[in-house]
């Protein structure tokens, strides 16, 4: 039976991952930081080595600048970034008539239960956004996802058995996004739109008995985050769920796959974009 462990595989270590998104984020932060203390300096050079209280006026034009590079990055026409995320993924497993079977069956390859588990995929991929207007926007993010799907199985003489589905994917998800007025730094934002998918990993029918899924696949997606302004990049938060449209299943005529009619995605993510 094929069981392989992609993470393992892979070698990924996610505290790998967690330490290079925390660098990232203390690098954009230590710019802010920084910029500040410049303007801080430059104060106190005008005043000749008197410090001056910053006012409430100061403030206030501190925000307007930002505001004019937020206003000027969101009308520009192209703005790209990067993103991470992570996923809750799942098959949706749709019974054939032969699942279940009769109540005197005591066979190993009748299946009593199929039972399709969560699990979690990784994300990393390029974000291209099209600034329409200061509303509408069209969004090109080329990903490449890993995901590794488990279906349990129940078999009429009370066996067991645990298929591990393990993809590498290439997703183009195009989507439309539709922003709200901003208050101040920060505007809540959704988006939808179509995800065409397409694998990179091949499977080789090498065990008699394996779930085998086509390597393309179509996907609805819709979400929703928020926009947080900063002086040079903007970072968004945003959760996003998908809904295999198309059936992946390779039919083998097996025991694991003949109680299934159809299998279909679904995924829940976190997305952290930086543009």
């Amino acid at each position: 039976m094929h069981t392989s462990n992609i993470w393992r595989k892979l070698n990924l270590h996610w505290y790998k991952i967690a330490v290079c998104c925390f660098s990232l984020t203390f690098f954009f932060s230590g710019n802010d930081t920084f910029a500040q203390s410049k303007k801080n300096r430059a104060t106190y050079s005008v005043y000749r080595g008197s410090y001056k209280k910053p006012t409430r006026s100061a403030n206030v034009g501190t925000r307007s600048i930002t505001g004019s590079k937020r206003k000027a990055r969101d009308l520009r026409f192209l703005n790209y970034g990067f993103f991470i995320g992570a996923t809750s993924t799942k098959f949706i497993a749709q019974l054939s008539d032969s699942a279940g079977g009769s109540v005197d069956d005591t066979s190993s390859t009748v299946a009593r239960l199929v039972t399709p588990q969560s699990s979690i995929g990784f994300s990393l991929g390029f974000v291209m956004n099209f600034n329409i207007d200061k509303t509408w926007a069209v969004r090109l993010l080329p990903t490449y996802s890993i995901y590794e799907r488990t279906i349990d199985y129940t078999f009429a003489d009370s066996s067991a058995a645990n298929q591990v589905i393990a993809t590498n994917m290439v997703e183009i998800p195009l989507l439309i996004k539709y922003r709200s007025q901003l208050r101040g730094t920060k505007g809540m934002y959704m988006v939808a739109g179509v995800k065409p998918a397409f694998s990179v990993s091949a499977q080789k029918a090498e065990d008699a008995e394996i779930v085998r899924v086509s390597n393309t696949n179509i996907s609805i997606e819709y979400g929703f985050g928020f926009d947080v302004h900063f002086s040079f990049f903007r970072f968004s938060p945003e959760l996003r769920f998908s809904h295999g449209i198309g059936n992946i299943l390779i039919q083998d005529n097996n025991r694991l796959t003949n109680p299934i009619r159809t299998l279909l995605t679904h995924n829940v993510s976190l997305f952290l974009h930086f543009e």
